[in-house]
């Protein structure tokens, strides 16, 4: 049985996606993703921290129902809504300068986990200095590792160009916050999201040595 899980763990993580044509945003740029603004409800004292880390690395000191990171970014931070209950929206974007290149996609396409213990949502966004911000559509995602493929697709009048982009980033929405669902943030709360695939070789390699591990148990 515990073989069974360890098979399906695997094929969950490495079946990744295909997005012909698209870019997917990799580690680096989401490294570089650490200006933040809200721009619906308000933020509380939370600021946002960013955390690179491999499969087993933990959102800081915080309580183990967090977990791990599922993906090998992750993002911390705080919102608030207006009124109760209320929506918050905070935008994660690129730091700096872009130094993309290549041409042809078309859009951009992001692995994105939400590893909080309440229902969050969430938007890949990009801005083309040449026909403006393309977005994908809001993407409500399950607790505790729920993730998905979200894509931003280019304008029709032409495909995307990667020096043509000036910004990206992710948007994060609580909603219903304060509200009597509680599987919807409260009126003031953290959220916990991750972005970029872990790498099936790092993921095999962590599943190998759980498995060694299950067979010396055995052993002894």
């Amino acid at each position: 049985m515990k073989k069974m899980i360890l098979f399906a763990v695997v094929c969950a993580f490495i079946a990744a996606p295909a997005y012909a044509g698209m870019w997917e945003l990799d580690k680096d740029t989401a490294l570089g993703l650490t200006t933040s603004s809200v721009t619906t409800g308000f933020a509380t004292a939370n600021t946002l921290t960013v955390y690179d880390g491999p499969l087993t690395k933990v959102y800081g000191t915080g309580p183990a129902i967090y977990g791990n990171m599922a993906g090998e970014v992750g993002f911390f931070g705080g919102l608030a809504g207006d009124t109760l209950p209320g929506t918050a929206v905070m935008e994660i974007s690129f730091t700096g300068a872009l130094a993309l290149s290549g041409s042809g996609f078309d859009g951009i396409t992001a692995f994105v986990a939400n590893d909080n213990q309440s229902l969050w949502s969430y938007q890949l966004f990009y801005v083309d200095s040449v026909y403006g911000e393309r977005t994908s559509g809001w993407v409500e995602l399950p607790p505790l590792g729920g993730n998905t493929y979200i894509t931003a697709p280019a304008s029709s009048l032409g495909s995307l160009d990667l020096s043509n982009v000036t910004n990206i980033g992710l948007r994060v929405k609580g909603q219903n916050m304060g509200g009597t669902d509680d599987k919807y943030p409260s009126y003031s709360d953290d959220f916990h999201v991750s972005l970029v695939p872990v790498p099936a070789a790092m993921l095999l390699g962590v599943l190998g040595l759980g498995t060694a591990g299950l067979r010396l148990r055995r052993r002894s």
